[in-house]
């Protein structure tokens, strides 16, 4: 069995996102496992799942309503892992996953189905995971959007077209964001951008090391 570690679920449907990884993995407290759900099927998680002290979901090119059945197995794992109280951060699909499994719905954002994508300001509310409210540039890139915030979730990111756009949970250590504060310039240059300075990233980096290092306590 592993010793403790952290599972980072990539759903990607073509392109890993192995540098977003690499970055987490060499900035964390604990070691990382990681792991393709949507290429590869769930048996590596529910190999590693042991000594797991924290969970963190990617995005994907997939939607959490095309009901995939890899979708679904990842579902009712994820959901037991939560409940059962292990710290999860979902980012893009995974924030969209975590509120549909709490019972929000997701649809597009726009009429035209286009995407949303660049830096765009996000206003955070005080949590226990980062302390007072702040508003930072986070990268955006999606065409849907969790479009409710049920119980016992509740709303710590918002912008002006998306007023869900990061979830917390009441009770349990949950955190959600519709953005993808993991980026760094490969995944923008994946998706035919390039932003070389760090800056731009520093913040949801931040964010994201902020988790890893609750996970790691």
């Amino acid at each position: 069995m592993r010793k403790r570690h952290i599972l980072v679920i990539d759903p990607a449907m073509h392109t890993p996102e192995l540098d977003c990884f690499n970055r987490m993995a060499a900035n964390a407290p604990v070691p990382l496992t990681y792991h393709l759900p949507a290429l590869h099927g769930m048996d590596s998680v529910r190999r590693d799942e042991g000594n797991a002290i924290g969970i963190v979901v990617l995005g994907s090119a997939s939607s959490v309503n095309d009901q995939l059945p890899w979708q679904a197995e990842l579902g009712t794992w994820l959901l037991a892992r939560m409940t059962a109280g292990i710290p999860t951060l979902g980012l893009c699909f995974g924030h969209q996953l975590i509120g549909q499994l709490y019972g929000a719905r997701v649809d597009f954002l726009f009429p035209d189905h286009h995407k949303l994508a660049g830096f765009v300001p996000t206003e955070l509310a005080a949590t226990s995971l980062w302390g007072e409210p702040r508003r930072c540039a986070l990268y955006s890139s999606h065409r849907e959007v969790v479009t409710s915030c049920p119980p016992p979730l509740t709303v710590i990111a918002q912008r002006p077209e998306v007023p869900f756009d990061g979830f917390a949970h009441q009770q349990l250590p949950i955190w959600t964001f519709q953005t993808h504060p993991e980026a760094t310039p490969a995944f923008l240059e994946n998706r035919g951008f390039r932003v070389d300075d760090p800056v731009y990233y520093a913040p949801g980096h931040d964010l994201v090391d902020q988790f890893l290092r609750f996970a790691a306590k």
